[in-house]
């Protein structure tokens, strides 16, 4: 690697671990009651994320490509590289570019294809930040989940460990698969959807168009996972019974 894609790479680094801290925050800041609840979750979150971070790139240094590449890894991964030289060749929503068609949608090609253009880079450090990130904001929204479902900070904080921290997340963190972003996007349609259902008339539209957002977006990486929008829909509903009508204890 030259001076100048490390200069790159560390710039990218920074960057989205800057703006992976921003959107954790703006998810879970009207959950953070007093000074020692920001700062535990502050402190959790640079813990988990740094952890994540040499996970990564313990992978990307010490083991094969071979167990990194998922079985359609290699595809995205060619797909990215190729999207990275002109984006506005492709097209994420038809799935296709300069004599390639598809039959799946490339939404997480599209968005690493498009950060590799943007920073100069074209290996796995792109992808597996996407992951990262990915990662990092599901667990977030969960924990704003878990807090509006339990109203304890100990609850949530656990839940974004758990989520966090996850096997099965952590197995596909490491590797080239559009399974982080699917997950960060149905748990944002649920956040979504549960905010906006509790919140009032006077944050329905703003949730709910993070929950629609969520669900277009979706679209472009695993489509068949937009049926879950009506389901969460139902669940947030009988919660907002739950809390409203029938008000008990636990909820």
């Amino acid at each position: 690697m030259s001076d100048i894609d490390l200069i790159n790479a560390l710039i990218f680094v920074m960057t989205i671990t800057l703006l992976g801290f921003v959107f954790s925050w703006a998810l879970v800041v009207q959950d953070l009651k007093t000074r020692s609840e920001v700062q535990i979750f502050i402190g959790s979150w640079f813990i988990v994320f740094s952890i994540l971070v040499i996970y990564v790139i313990a992978f990307i240094l010490f083991l094969p490509e071979r167990l990194i590449f998922s079985t359609d890894g290699a595809r995205y991964f060619w797909e990215m590289q190729q999207i990275a030289q002109n984006p506005a060749l492709w097209d994420p929503w038809e799935a296709h570019g300069p004599g390639y068609n598809a039959s799946a949608k490339m939404g997480y090609s599209y968005l690493a294809g498009c950060i590799m253009w943007l920073y100069g880079l074209s290996g796995l450090l792109v992808p597996m930040m996407i992951n990262v990130t990915a990662s990092i904001l599901t667990a977030a929204a969960a924990f704003s989940i878990a807090y509006i479902l339990s109203s304890r900070f100990q609850v949530a904080l656990l839940t974004f460990f758990l989520v966090a921290l996850h096997p099965e997340l952590l197995y596909w963190t490491a590797r080239i698969v559009r399974e982080n972003l699917a997950v960060l996007l149905v748990t944002l349609m649920f956040y979504g959807v549960l905010k906006g259902t509790l919140c009032g008339w006077r944050g329905l539209a703003a949730y709910f168009l993070i929950a629609f957002l969520s669900a277009a977006a979706l679209i472009t990486v695993r489509a068949q996972l937009v049926y879950m929008l009506p389901i969460i829909f139902f669940c947030a509903l009988f919660v907002f019974w739950r809390r409203w009508l029938v008000k008990p204890k636990f909820l």
